[in-house]
């Protein structure tokens, strides 16, 4: 509990300072990429001021001047700060963040938002994904639709939806997996909501590219993706791993 409390108020004091920075630079388009710096600069403050231990593996993957769509699963609430200690970009979020207090300004201005239970919702948020990414920018996506997994049922994730690999092929640019094995660890899907000690392991997988420009390379490119992240949640949790009938 004393840990939770800590970590709570180191993250409102960096909120504070960063967060109307961040919510200024948002409402003008050309201030995007400045805007998405200063929140890498807030999540790598605030994970060093609240004494994680941060292991990430896997960068040399990436090259400086590609452009990307990031895959991960999504079992922690901690899961998007956490991304912007690897990268900055644009997310596809569910709308349900747009109204979270302060927080939700700049993701209304600056990411994408969908209604899943909503076909036209859908239609826009695919739509403006593909401005952004002709805007050069990457793309973070939870493939599993934005719902976090039953506590129950961690590490397995659910399936994943089309979106992401849609992209990926008629924009012909790389998904890269990218797993969080400790994060439904550091803060559980629980209420009240805790903050506990655990290493935060952030892993970047090997790019993955599509292999043609077909429709039917969706699902190869979804499975290939789901496998690789999957496989590799249960490398380190292999008490997890259910047997086979």
């Amino acid at each position: 509990m004393a840990y939770t409390i800590y970590a709570s108020f180191i993250f409102f004091l960096i909120s504070i300072v960063f967060v109307p920075v961040i919510n200024l630079l948002s409402t003008n388009p050309k201030w995007h990429k400045a805007a998405l710096k200063v929140h890498m600069a807030w999540a790598r403050t605030y994970f060093k001021l609240a004494l994680f231990k941060v292991q990430i593996e896997g960068n040399e993957y990436l090259e400086k001047n590609q452009q990307y769509i990031f895959c991960a699963n999504h079992f922690s609430y901690i899961d998007i700060a956490a991304f912007y200690l690897l990268h900055h970009g644009k997310f596809i979020g569910k709308s349900s963040v747009g109204k979270i207090p302060i927080f939700g300004y700049f993701f209304r201005k600056m990411h994408i938002s969908v209604n899943r239970a909503s076909a036209r919702s859908r239609g826009d948020s695919l739509r403006l994904a593909k401005e952004e990414l002709l805007k050069g920018f990457n793309l973070s996506i939870y493939p599993e639709g934005g719902m976090l997994v039953k506590e129950e049922d961690l590490p397995y994730m659910v399936n994943f939806k089309d979106g992401a690999f849609k992209l990926a092929i008629e924009f012909q640019i790389p998904i890269v997996p990218v797993v969080y094995p400790n994060n439904f660890l550091i803060i559980p899907d629980r209420s009240p909501i805790r903050i506990h000690r655990h290493d935060l392991i952030i892993k970047v997988l090997e790019p993955i590219w599509p292999r043609s420009a077909e429709e039917s390379e969706t699902q190869r490119l979804k499975v290939d993706t789901y496998e690789a992240i999957q496989s590799e949640l249960l490398r380190y949790h292999p008490d997890k791993v259910k047997a086979v009938d």
